[in-house]
């Protein structure tokens, strides 16, 4: 009996510490599978009718631009495009019709533009940075037409990027000439100017985040029976899918004119910022 009792006494402690002992840990359940088809969805998301835009911003100048359509924003769509021009020398507006696809576009459209530091130039074999801001002259208001074929053809890590433009000056003043900002050439009033660049893009970094292209643009100034050369390079750091640093310089290296920065891009950098309606996703991936 007393042997008894004291395997009891014995057991009773190991019994309650027993009971003390936590459970096992529950675990939580396992996280599911993202969505597969969510997953999917491009940046710019589906096919769709929306309204979109690209800002470009830096160093005294402010480049918006505008569009309405259908397809996929950025990317493969058809509709209309507006860009407001805002600088120093003055305002002025683009409208027409674009269309682009994953590896070009084309688009077709008006150009009015109203200076208020500029003049028409009377005609001359050549002009400098001076005589462009010759101001005895009418003021230089003019619209232009302007037609561009645009190309960007990956090639493995590279790409390719051309660019044609067709631009026709109506004939405000005629027989004068006129510095044309968007082409940023001396061309008469009227007259037909044409022009083609080309590069090769390379991508580096994570995710081909990095990219630099080398590249030339010839400028044919018709009327005046004459040509521009410009080299250089254009470079990008793409931060996200909608936001993007941006360096251009590309001066002109031949010309019949010495007008300095106003004859080419000598150094441009700011960013590019792009937005859409119905956009599945904003910020990093």
């Amino acid at each position: 009996m007393r042997a008894l009792l004291c395997l009891l006494l014995l057991l009773a402690p190991a019994s309650a510490a027993a009971q003390s002992l936590p459970g096992p840990v529950p675990h939580d359940p396992p996280a599911e599978p993202p969505d597969a088809e969510e997953a999917a969805i491009p940046f710019w998301g589906e096919e769709r009718g929306f309204i979109s835009g690209t800002l470009d911003l830096g160093f005294l100048f402010l480049q918006p631009r505008f569009h309405a359509g259908y397809g996929v924003p950025h990317e493969t769509w058809l509709g209309l495009e507006i860009d407001p021009i805002i600088s120093g020398s003055g305002l002025g507006a683009y409208g027409g019709l674009r269309g682009a696809v994953p590896w070009g576009d084309l688009r077709v459209g008006a150009r009015y533009r109203f200076n208020w530091t500029r003049s028409f130039l009377e005609a001359l074999d050549g002009y400098d940075h001076l005589q462009l801001r010759d101001r005895t002259g009418p003021n230089a208001n003019y619209v232009s037409l302007e037609s561009q074929l645009s190309l960007d053809v990956p090639v493995e890590s590279t790409a390719f990027a051309a660019e044609v433009t067709v631009t026709y000056v109506l004939p405000f003043e005629e027989g004068y000439y006129l510095y044309e900002d968007t082409l940023r050439v001396i061309t008469v009033s009227p007259g037909w100017v044409w022009s083609v660049a080309a590069g090769w893009r390379f991508h580096f970094g994570d995710d081909d985040a990095f990219s630099i292209e080398p590249g030339a643009e010839v400028v044919h100034l018709v009327d005046r029976d004459d040509f521009v050369l410009r080299v250089g390079l254009r470079a990008a750091i793409r931060m996200w899918p909608d936001l993007s640093v941006r360096m251009i310089a590309m001066p002109a290296v031949l010309s019949p004119d010495s007008l300095g920065g106003a004859g080419g891009h000598s150094f441009l950098l700011g960013i590019r910022y792009r937005w859409a309606t119905d956009a599945p996703r904003f910020g990093p991936e």
